[in-house]
């Protein structure tokens, strides 16, 4: 599920190697799911879930950075997506990965997954030529 491929790179060199460890952040995830879980992998759930947490809001400061440089015109509401993001991520109960592990992370897999694609092929898409364009 989570493979990155070429369709997905923006040209702009940062951005493209953060998105690549989103997806590898994801594919560990989906490992973990394919594995025996129990209690010796809630500890792993968790660091996942906390490093896809950190690392996203890195990667979104970074955007963030490169939009308020080049002062980007679609600012506000790029920054109002990455917000919904992660007050998803930071709305996650760990209780809920201790009573299921499984249903937890079939439902982030399924979730981040949508989200990143979503969010990469429509709205980071359109930050391209703009960014492109200062950046060179």
């Amino acid at each position: 599920m989570f493979k990155w491929n070429e369709s997905f790179a923006t040209g702009i060199k940062t951005i493209d190697s953060q998105h690549q460890r989103l997806f590898e952040i994801g594919e560990e995830i989906e490992v973990l799911l394919n594995t025996y879980l129990d209690q010796s992998t809630l500890h792993k759930t968790e660091e996942l879930l906390h490093e896809l947490r950190d690392y996203t809001i890195y990667h979104f400061n970074t955007e963030k950075e490169l939009f308020h440089k080049f002062n980007y015109p679609d600012l506000d509401h790029h920054l109002s997506e990455h917000d919904k993001f992660v007050d998803y991520l930071n709305k996650v109960d760990m209780d809920d990965i201790k009573m299921d592990q499984e249903e937890f992370l079939n439902n982030l897999l399924r979730t981040v997954a949508q989200w990143i694609f979503k969010h990469i092929n429509s709205e980071d898409f359109k930050y391209v030529p703009f960014l492109k364009d200062k950046i060179q």
